[in-house]
Formats: C-alpha cells, structure tokens, sequence
C-alpha cells in the first residue's frame, strides 16, 4: 500500500511540474480577428473607390469604420476621427479633402 501511495505522490508530483500549454483556440481568434480587420479595411477601400455622397458615407461606411475601431482603437484611431467628421460635415469642399484623407490613411493600413 505503500508504494502505491508513494507511486502516485511521484506521479502527481512530475504532471505538476510541466508548463501548461497555450490554448490553440487562443492563436485561432487572433488570426480569425486580424483576417476579419484585414476584410473590412479592403471592403473599405473598396467602398471609397467611387466617390460616394455623405448619406451613403454614413450608411455605408461608417459601421464598418465602427468595426475597425472596436477591433483596435489605437490602430485604427485616426481612421475613426476622420469618418466622424466626414458623417458631419457640411462643407462640400471640406468633405471631399476628408475623403481623400480617408482614403489616403486606409491606403497606408493595407
């Protein structure tokens, strides 16, 4: 009885000392969620190649500019700044150097 005891003490004692592993459901989420930023920041580009009115901006573009920012806020912080404003400007003028800044910064995220 002994040594059956002393058996799994030693057993016991050598599966506590390995690392726990990572789980691989963690790398998977990674890679699921920079492929998905990937996606919404060509779907973006894509969206900007025609020169759309302020209303469908804001119908189409801004949730995804949403998307990008919930995804990453520091990477993709100026991206929002400058949809936020795009989604309230009344200039024409204004608006279309905005777009161009919008297009010119996602250019720079591809």
């Amino acid at each position: 009885m002994r040594h059956y005891a002393l058996l799994l003490l030693v057993v016991f004692a050598i599966s506590c000392k390995s690392e726990p592993k990572e789980p691989s459901s963690v790398k998977n989420v990674q890679t699921e969620n920079r492929s998905m930023e990937k996606d919404l920041v060509q779907g973006l580009c894509f969206l900007l190649t025609d020169k759309l009115d302020q209303k469908t901006f804001n119908y189409k573009c801004i949730p995804w500019i949403q998307k990008l920012y919930e995804e990453n806020p520091d990477k993709y912080k100026m991206v929002h700044i400058i949809g936020s404003k795009l989604s309230k400007e009344s200039n024409m003028q204004a608006y279309d150097l905005g777009y161009e800044n919008l297009k010119n910064e996602l250019n720079k995220l591809k």
